[in-house]
């Protein structure tokens, strides 16, 4: 039954992803999600990390997106497959999560300074993608290590 399955996608069971090349997108969302913490039902004493976000003000920008792998896997003789996470789910996976623990100049306006010094905490640092506080458009893989490379040479300069 798998194989068979395999073979209605163009893989054989002996490379199962053989003939799979996976395109990966990029783009700016409205980064209008919300991350909270909620008590759980079966255990109200525990607190899980939820996120609020409302798919319809980003979902033109995933769509063109989709569209726009449409043509190199045409003009490599592919068949594009949109992952059912999206295409029924509506839900996204990102290796580069942002924000949440947003840098501002204030407390009344984020998390951390621009040294990533978690405002009221002395000595605390975050140094990682959740001080972006949106989308940045490219991979932010560069600015999130130039971040943490700097607030590491200010944390070594001011001890």
């Amino acid at each position: 039954m798998i194989a068979q399955w395999l073979n209605s996608l163009g893989c054989s069971a002996a490379d199962p992803l053989g003939n799979v090349m996976p395109w990966f997108g990029q783009s700016m969302d409205a980064a209008d999600g919300r991350l909270y913490l909620e008590r759980t039902w079966y255990a109200p004493w525990r607190r899980e990390l939820k996120l609020d976000w409302d798919v319809t003000r980003s979902e033109s920008t995933i769509d063109a997106m989709v569209r726009m792998h449409e043509r190199p896997s045409a003009a490599t003789g592919g068949e594009p497959k949109v992952p059912p996470t999206w295409s029924i789910l509506k839900n996204l996976i990102t290796p580069h999560p942002l924000g949440g623990c947003n840098m501002g100049t204030t407390r009344s306006d984020g998390v951390v300074d621009h040294k990533g010094e978690v405002f009221g905490y002395p000595g605390l640092y975050v140094a990682d993608g959740a001080i972006v506080p949106r989308a940045v458009g490219l991979n932010p893989s560069r600015t999130i290590a130039a971040l943490a490379e700097r607030i590491a040479a200010l944390m070594v300069t001011s001890t």
